[in-house]
C-alpha cells in the first residue's frame, strides 16, 4: 500500500513537473513572441520613422533647391538688369561723345570757314589795293609822259620859233648848227623823260612788289594765326572729348561696383535665407528624430513592462500551479497515511 502510494505521489509529481514544465514552455513561449511582435512593431515604427525623415530630408532638400533656383534667378535677373543698365548708359555715354565730336568738328569747320572768309576777304582787299596802286601809277606815269609830252612838244615849238627867227637873221650854217643843236636838246630831253618815266615805273613796280609781299606776308601771318586757333580749338575739344570719356568710364566702372555689391548683397542674403532654411530643417528633422526617437524608447519601455507583466503573471500562475500541485501531494500523502 505504501508503495502504490508512493508510486501514485511520484506519478503525481512527474505529471505536476510535467504540467509546469509545459506551463513554462507555454510562458517562455508567449513571452518569445510577444517580444518579437514588440520587436516587429519597434522596427516597424523606426522603418515609418525612417521613410519619413527620408521624406522629409527629401522635402526640405526640394525646398532648399527650390530656394536655390529661386535665388539663382533672381541674381540672374538682377545681372540682366544691371547688364541692361550698364549697356543703356554706356550707349547714352556714346551717344553724348558722338554728340561731342560732331558739335567740335562743327565748331572747327565753321571757324575754319570763318577764317577762309577772312583770308578772301583780306585778300580781296590786298588784289583792290594793288590795283589801286597800279592805277595810281599808271595814272602818274601817264600824267607824266603827257607832261614830258607836252615839255617836248613846247620845245619844240620854241627850238621851231627859235629857228625860224635864226633863219629870218641868220644863214644857212647857222641854220644848219641851231637844228642840230635843237635837235640834240629835244633828243636830251626825250631821253631824260624816258630815263625818269622808266625809273618810275621801275619804282612803282618796287612798290607794288613790296605791297605783295607785305600782302603776302600778312596772309601768311593770318594763315598762321588760323592755324594756331583751329588746332587750339581741335586740342580743346579734343581734351573736352577725353575728358567725358573719362567721366562716361568713371560713372560706368562705378555702376560696375555698385551692381556688383548689389549682386554680392543679394548673393550673401540668398546664403543666408538657405542656411537659415537647412538650420530649420534640420532642427525640424532632429526635433522629428527625438519625437519619434522618443516613442520608440516609450515603445520600448511599455513593451519591456509588458513582458516583465508577463513573466511576473507566468510567475505566479508557476507559483500557484506549484504550491497546488504540493497541496495535492501533501493531500494524498495525509491520506495514504491514514490508509
Amino acid at each position: 500500500m505504501v508503495r502504490e502510494c508512493a508510486d501514485m505521489i511520484q506519478e503525481m509529481v512527474r505529471e505536476c513537473a510535467d504540467m509546469i514544465q509545459e506551463m513554462v514552455r507555454e510562458c517562455v513561449d508567449m513571452i518569445q513572441e510577444m517580444v518579437r511582435e514588440c520587436a516587429d512593431m519597434i522596427q516597424e515604427m523606426v522603418r515609418e520613422c525612417a521613410d519619413m525623415i527620408q521624406e522629409m530630408v527629401k522635402e526640405c532638400a526640394d525646398m532648399i533647391q527650390e530656394m536655390v533656383r529661386e535665388c539663382a534667378d533672381m541674381i540672374q535677373e538682377m545681372v540682366r538688369e544691371c547688364a541692361d543698365m550698364i549697356q543703356e548708359m554706356v550707349t547714352e555715354c556714346v551717344d553724348m561723345i558722338q554728340e561731342m565730336v560732331r558739335e567740335c568738328a562743327d565748331m572747327v569747320q565753321e571757324m575754319v570757314r570763318e577764317c577762309v572768309d577772312m583770308l578772301q576777304e583780306i585778300v580781296r582787299e590786298c588784289v583792290d589795293m594793288i590795283k589801286e596802286m597800279v592805277r595810281e601809277c599808271a595814272d602818274v606815269i601817264q600824267e607824266m609822259v603827257i607832261e614830258c609830252a607836252d615839255m617836248i612838244q613846247e620845245m619844240v615849238r620854241m627850238c621851231a620859233d627859235m629857228i625860224q627867227e635864226m633863219v629870218r637873221k641868220c644863214a644857212d650854217m647857222i641854220q644848219e648848227m641851231m637844228v642840230r643843236e635843237c635837235a640834240d636838246m629835244i633828243q636830251d630831253m626825250v631821253r631824260m623823260c624816258a630815263d625818269m618815266i622808266q625809273e618810275m615805273v621801275r619804282e612803282c613796280a618796287d612798290m607794288i612788289q613790296e605791297m605783295v609781299r607785305e600782302c603776302a606776308d600778312m596772309i601768311q601771318e593770318m594763315v598762321r594765326d588760323c592755324a594756331d586757333m583751329i588746332q587750339e580749338m581741335v586740342r580743346m575739344c579734343a581734351d573736352m572729348i577725353q575728358e567725358m570719356v573719362r567721366e562716361c568710364a568713371d560713372m560706368i566702372q562705378e555702376m560696375v561696383r555698385m551692381c556688383a555689391d548689389m549682386i554680392q548683397e543679394m548673393v550673401r542674403e540668398c546664403a543666408d535665407m538657405i542656411q537659415e532654411m537647412v538650420r530649420k530643417c534640420a532642427d525640424m528633422i532632429q526635433e522629428m528624430i527625438r519625437e519619434y526617437a522618443d516613442m520608440i524608447q516609450e515603445m520600448v519601455r511599455e513593451c519591456a513592462d509588458m513582458i516583465q507583466e508577463m513573466v511576473r503573471e507566468c510567475a505566479d500562475m508557476i507559483q500557484e500551479m506549484v504550491r497546488e500541485c504540493a497541496d495535492m501531494i501533501q493531500e494524498m500523502v495525509k491520506e495514504c497515511v491514514r490508509t
